[in-house]
């Protein structure tokens, strides 16, 4: 029979939360080393890149790992904010560690082809698999 012992980092009361959301231009190289885009205008068809910092996410401590576990959902919005499209878990990231992980980051990319031009919101929900936590974000952004 296994133990389970929850640890989570520190500021849990601030709750779930992520920060540093920003469009970037390429892909992240890791935690803090991005490229930050300086407008949320894209082209017709350009690949958006989403960069983000998951913030007092749970740890599970079990047989001497250490275990990190959320999914994400994402919608679409137009300016009127009728929702073009959805799609839950269209990210799994479970991380397995010797030592726990306290600075993990968001790499999403968005392949949205066919939109016209106009203003669009992506929204994402990270739910943290170990616990009831969530947190959301809302990222407007411009088609030309």
């Amino acid at each position: 029979m296994w133990k389970r012992n929850w640890v989570t980092p520190r500021l849990t009361w601030t709750g779930w939360r992520v920060e540093k959301v920003t469009f970037v231009e390429e892909e992240p190289q890791g935690f803090g080393v991005f490229r930050k885009r300086n407008s949320n205008l894209f082209a017709g068809g350009e690949r958006i890149l989403l960069y983000g910092e998951p913030k007092n996410y749970t740890i599970l401590h079990e047989d001497n790992l250490y275990h990190v576990f959320f999914v994400a959902d994402a919608k679409l919005y137009d300016s009127e904010g009728n929702l073009l499209m959805s799609k839950e878990e269209f990210l799994s990231a479970r991380y397995v560690t010797q030592s726990p992980v306290f600075e993990v980051f968001l790499n999403l990319s968005f392949g949205l082809t066919g939109l016209e031009a106009g203003d669009y919101v992506i929204e994402v929900l990270l739910r943290d698999k170990f616990s009831e936590k969530s947190a959301q974000f809302r990222m407007p952004f411009k088609v030309r």
